[in-house]
């Protein structure tokens, strides 16, 4: 009986002491509760605060005024090479207007990155909260199987080496705990410095992404869409039509100007570099589109296997209630089943996430 009423007394000094342990991880920190924030309202503040959006701003104004100066020097569009000066002035005209452009497409690419890196982080910092929730109620289990453990040691039921091994799962199950709570502070910290935030503030997200399945007319046309408005391909494209100007209006007079065959073959070296360029695009759009088919194919397993675990954690609750499963039994069921929602979450988040980058898979590069 002493031995019994031992057990029982050091099982309830274990509870509490730990029970404090949590306690005391929960409310370590300066941190303070922050604003609100939908993914729209991270990416409004990402764009206020970016400097290199402020600078992509500042270049399109730099670009606007260079361009605008070539085109009072053009008095007129030459048809060949034989006015020199004429030539000079149109071919500057095209390579400022050429990048004056390239500056507005290159506000467009960086903002686009700007919306899918706050995207990404927005979806990192859920997970990573459903991370610490999945580890903070694994050793809420942990604990109480260390509890059992510790009782049946204290009477005889278990031996050493058991009693060894419900100590290392719970040191393991609390190591999980610290390292969670460490990648959720990362994951603040970056997502706050993206968006302009204070490092110790902790916003409050607002939403979460939910699962949809990719609707496109065909494969082909998202391709040829994206190549239609991919900024890169944009770009070789234009070095092409610098290199047929650099060949039209060349200047036979000069003899300071290049051999003829070296404007030849900078404009092959440009039609290659574009069309390796479309193909890379091409291949990465289907390459996408591959890996989110593959997502909707997880997601369905995954729904499956929390459909499987609600069944396991029920049959497992009427066993309970009839004596022939134990309360660890039904915890480790319950710890599955949670699992299974956070892995299919996972999906859900990333599937977004590549259907985002399908769009504008520029944003991605």
């Amino acid at each position: 009986m002493r031995k019994w009423i031992s057990a029982i007394i050091v099982s309830l000094l274990i509870i509490a002491t730990t029970s404090q342990g949590i306690m005391a991880s929960e409310s370590q920190g300066d941190q303070t509760v922050g604003k609100t924030l939908t993914f729209e309202q991270a990416a409004d503040l990402a764009l206020k605060n970016s400097t290199t959006i402020k600078s992509a701003d500042y270049n399109i104004e730099s670009g606007e005024l260079v361009r605008n100066a070539s085109a009072d020097n053009a008095k007129c569009i030459p048809s060949d090479g034989t006015n020199s000066t004429a030539s000079r002035a149109y071919t500057s005209l095209v390579s400022a207007d050429i990048s004056w452009n390239m500056s507005k497409k290159t506000r467009t690419l960086e903002g686009d990155k700007l919306e899918l890196s706050v995207y990404k982080e927005y979806i990192n910092m859920i997970k990573a909260i459903e991370n610490l929730n999945y580890a903070q109620v694994t050793l809420k289990n942990t604990q109480w199987q260390w509890n059992v453990a510790q009782i049946n040691y204290q009477v005889g039921i278990t031996s050493q080496t058991q009693k060894n091994a419900s100590d290392t799962e719970l040191k393991a199950a609390q190591n999980s705990l610290r390292l969670a709570e460490i990648a959720l502070d990362t994951e603040y910290q970056t997502f706050n410095k993206l968006v302009g935030l204070n490092p110790t503030e902790r916003p409050v997200l607002a939403e979460k992404p939910n699962y949809s399945l990719l609707k496109i007319d065909d494969l082909q046309s998202s391709v040829t869409r994206t190549l239609e408005q991919s900024p890169s391909v944009w770009k070789v494209d234009q070095s092409v039509i610098q290199a047929q100007l650099a060949i039209e209006l060349y200047d036979w007079s000069s003899s300071s100007t290049s051999p003829y065959k070296t404007k030849q073959i900078a404009l092959t070296q440009a039609e290659l570099s574009a069309s390796e360029t479309k193909e890379q695009v091409a291949q990465a759009v289907r390459d996408l589109y591959n890996s989110i088919c593959n997502q909707e194919e997880t997601y369905n397993t995954q729904q499956e296997a929390i459909k499987l675990a609600e069944d396991t954690l029920r049959v497992k609750r009427v066993m309970f209630e009839i004596g022939m499963a134990t309360k660890t039994d039904v915890q480790t069921a319950e710890l599955a089943l949670e699992k299974a929602k956070k892995d299919l979450n996972a999906t859900i988040y990333q599937h977004e996430y590549l259907k985002l980058t399908f769009a504008k898979p520029w944003a991605a590069s």
